[in-house]
């Protein structure tokens, strides 16, 4: 680093200015004279010359072998092609004339006709062009006698079917007809008469009749429809002679004439002309003749194959011998041409040689060996300039990448708005510095309260001090040392040669480095105290790995800051481990401790000065955990607001003190106004307006016994909705006010436009203030603003009579600390109140 380090190799630097302009002076390639480009050409033509050699040759040698080429692929080929595609027509031919034999229906019937009528006309069709290449040859006459049969043999088969599909349809209508008759059949039988065996013995037989008609459905065969025409006929007859003797009683009055009527159509279809019987056995013979062709149409199918069986191997044959011949004549034209074209190659390697090898290849080779080295990481490496071609500005152009790697390097290891080393920079310095010493250090600096930096004055002006803090850093490091940028206002410094046996060296050092840190910046009239905040890490005593390094001298910077030690130095020791994984321990634990109920709220009281009385309390929030106890606020707080669980908890702490002070009141204790503190981070994430509303609705708390406490950091996280959730609180009837003021950056704009009603004075300049006369006129400073604005104020961390007389004096109404109570159970709280309750009543 400048000041404090030695230059970074090239690899890890930008490269100076000297270089660039050095590079920017490099003259331009010269213009060749018979560059590359011309030498290429040369190279190019003799190729050509030899190529259009081989070429003519080739033209030569293979005119007889093209011929034959044509033959084949102009005939033999697209006859053997015809004759492939002939048997697949055939064979969808006959497929589809099984489909039309089992067609389920007349529509199916004409589809699959219209279909098979398609792959006719595609079969003559391929056919005619095959007799158009083959000419009338015997084997092509007996293809087209065959397919002459199959078409006869198709028209057949689809006159049957159709013939077989109309048969059908009219037997449908007889059968429909049946239906009705076996209807009108169940409305003529009447009720028992006095000869009721002779009625039913002839209702019977008409039923039975009924039944062996309704049977044609059923016959699948010829013998089948026979059998039941005989049967039929001799129930006629029975029917004939049992109507013959039958009476008027044998059906219901006046059904007489339906009854003859019946019988009439019931003989027509069982003997008519066309009745059922008959177009059922027409039917199946249809079937029959349709099954016959079929059978025909297979044996003809068979014939065709073996006819075009024939003309494919007789192509076949003709095809091998061509291409036995084609074979032959190139066997001898790849010799030929063989023993040309390695002339002619061995004479065009020699001009390329001569003209390109000798001049170009080997300069190439000493431009690809620097490419390689700059691609593995030199960017020293020397780059051949020279000559005047093409290989020469191939040169410059990889200089010119060269010096661009060189700068990406640099940022690629160094903060861009400091310039300091980053990350990367701080691994390679603890690798480099640390590794190869007798041990080390790393410095690890937080900068105390930049965050309010940033939110108050600008980014802008933040990154002004990051420069400053950066260029400090620098003048004050030692030679060797090296000081890097980690993001944000995070800085790391690696020290060899400075190990555990020099700590209180090192500790000095830290103290060079925060008195350089202390003096103001000004920037643009604006004059800001920087401090920092360091923490040690030490090589190879707390680890080896830059990563354990940096993580624990971090672990020693956030180890000062809870310290409260603002501008100081902690050196890591193991219990920093401990206390981390116990924080991420109560991370874990937290949430489930919001389920269980596992908090509980104590109340310390706040006591009018002058008379001494309790005139309100604030709540505080308690962890008992069922193994570890109850956890301190400060172990568990902040992990709940970075974590986020930080709004439960408050919302159920709002709930449960609004309900314990509301408790107290219908128990007779006096009104007393509760304070409960309520986070930033919840007002960054929740509604603090409806949750605390929510809390008095539940409770039954009027809002003027209950207090808000806010921090001054609250308003430096988004002042415009603060203000509008303050403005909401105030609407409700809440009191405000600002706990541990003038601890942060103090704005007297904002604490004229939030309006509280109540500042409270931080307790760490009530501690010293009896023994430090700063932290005196800070507290008479405060004292006077909330004069001057009508505010209340309320003296934290009382704890002596010294403290609670000097605030006497100075005008201070309230008070709160160990010198009245420390923090009450409920319980505890209620005694105290209701004992200075009697107190002053006696």
């Amino acid at each position: 680093m400048a000041g404090a380090a030695a230059p970074p190799p090239r690899s890890l630097a930008a490269p100076d200015s000297a270089s660039h302009e050095g590079a920017a002076r490099q003259p331009p390639p010269p213009a060749p004279r018979f560059g590359i480009r011309a030498k290429l050409w040369a190279a190019f033509l003799a190729i050509a010359g030899a190529t259009a050699l081989v070429s003519v040759l080739a033209w030569a040698t293979f005119s007889n072998t093209a011929g034959t080429l044509d033959r084949i692929t102009g005939e033999r080929i697209p006859t053997l092609v015809e004759l492939s595609r002939l048997a697949q027509r055939s064979n969808a031919l006959i497929a589809g004339a099984a489909s039309v034999v089992f067609a389920g229906s007349e529509a199916e019937l004409a589809a699959e006709s219209a279909r098979v009528a398609q792959a006719e006309e595609a079969f003559i069709t391929t056919h005619r062009r095959l007799r158009d290449a083959m000419g009338a040859t015997p084997a092509v006459r007996e293809v087209a006698e065959v397919s002459g049969r199959i078409s006869a043999s198709l028209a057949l088969l689809r006159s049957a079917m159709q013939h077989r599909w109309d048969l059908a349809a009219r037997q449908a209508r007889q059968l429909e007809q049946l239906d009705v008759l076996h209807q009108e059949y169940r409305m003529l039988v009447g009720e028992p008469a006095a000869d009721a065996d002779a009625r039913w013995t002839f209702l019977t037989e008409i039923n039975r009749l009924l039944v062996l008609l309704g049977g044609v459905r059923d016959a699948a065969t010829t013998a089948e429809v026979e059998d039941l025409r005989r049967k039929v006929a001799a129930t006629l007859d029975a029917v004939d002679r049992l109507r013959d003797r039958q009476t008027g009683a044998a059906v219901a009055p006046g059904a007489a004439e339906a009854l003859a009527s019946f019988l009439q159509r019931l003989r027509r279809l069982a003997e008519g002309e066309g009745n059922l019987l008959d177009l059922r056995a027409r039917e199946r013979l249809a079937r029959e003749v349709a099954a016959a062709r079929l059978v025909d149409l297979q044996a003809h199918s068979a014939a065709l194959d073996s006819a075009i069986g024939v003309l494919s191997r007789a192509a076949q044959r003709r095809i091998a011998a061509d291409r036995d011949a084609a074979t032959a004549a190139l066997g001898q034209s790849k010799i030929t041409l063989a023993l040309v074209a390695g002339a002619a190659m061995l004479a065009a390697l020699l001009i390329a040689w001569l003209y390109v090898g000798r001049s170009v290849v080997r300069r190439l080779t000493k431009l690809d060996h620097s490419m390689r080295a700059i691609a593995a990481g030199d960017l020293d490496h020397p780059i051949p300039v020279g000559g005047r071609d093409e290989v020469t500005a191939m040169g410059y152009a990889l200089t010119t990448f060269r010096d661009a790697m060189a700068r990406v390097a640099h940022l690629a290891r160094h903060d861009g708005l400091t310039g300091l080393g980053n990350t990367l920079a701080f691994e390679d310095a603890v690798a480099q510095r640390l590794g190869t010493t007798q041990g080390g250090a790393v410095l690890y600096l937080n900068l105390d309260g930049f965050k309010d930096i940033n939110d108050t004055f600008g980014h802008s002006t933040g990154d002004r001090v990051l420069v400053a803090v950066a260029e400090r850093l620098r003048r004050r490091a030692r030679p060797g040392d090296v000081v890097t940028r980690l993001g944000g206002d995070d800085f790391a410094l690696v020290v060899p040669a400075m190990d555990e046996a020099h700590e209180d060296l090192l500790v000095g050092y830290v103290e060079q480095l925060s008195q350089g840190l202390g003096q103001p910046v000004d920037v643009e009239g604006l004059t800001i105290e920087v401090k920092g905040t360091f923490g040690i890490s030490f090589h190879p005593r707390d680890g080896r790995r830059p990563q354990d390094l940096l993580q624990r001298a971090e672990m020693a910077m956030h180890d000062a800051k809870r310290r409260g030690a603002g501008g100081g130095v902690s050196v890591y020791a193991p219990r920093m481990s401990e206390q981390q994984q116990e924080r991420k321990a109560i991370r874990g634990e937290l949430r489930r401790a919001i389920e269980n109920r596992q908090f509980s709220l104590v109340y310390q009281p706040k006591i009018d000065i002058a008379s001494g009385r309790c005139v309100g309390m604030e709540a505080l929030v308690r962890w008992d955990h069922p193994q570890r106890g109850r956890i301190r606020p400060d172990q568990f707080i902040p992990v709940a607001e970075r974590s986020g669980l930080i709004a439960p908890l408050g919302e159920w702490v709002m709930r449960e003190a609004c309900r314990q002070n509301r408790a107290w009141l219908d128990a007779g204790l006096p009104p007393l106004k509760v304070a409960v503190n309520v986070s930033a981070v919840q007002f960054l994430c929740q509604d603090v307006v409806e949750m605390v509303a929510r809390a008095l609705r539940e409770s039954g708390l009027p809002a003027r016994h209950l207090e808000v406490e806010i921090t001054e950091s609250v308003i430096m996280t988004d002042a415009a909705k603060v203000m509008r959730m303050l403005d909401g609180l105030r609407d409700l009837g809440v009191s405000l006010a600002i706990d541990d003021f003038g601890t942060g950056y103090s704005s007297l704009s904002y604490l004229k436009r939030l309006r509280v009603h109540c500042l409270k004075i931080d307790q760490s300049f009530v501690r010293e203030m009896l023994r430090n006369d700063e932290d005196v006129r800070i507290t008479r400073a405060i004292l006077n603003i909330a004069r001057d604005f009508g505010l209340e104020v309320v003296a934290e961390g009382i704890e002596t009579a010294d403290h609670a007389a000097f605030f006497k004096a100075e005008g201070c109404h309230l008070g709160q600390g160990y010198f009245w109570g420390k923090p009450m159970e409920p319980a505890d709280f209620h005694g105290y109140v209701s004992r200075d309750l009697a107190a002053a009543v006696s």
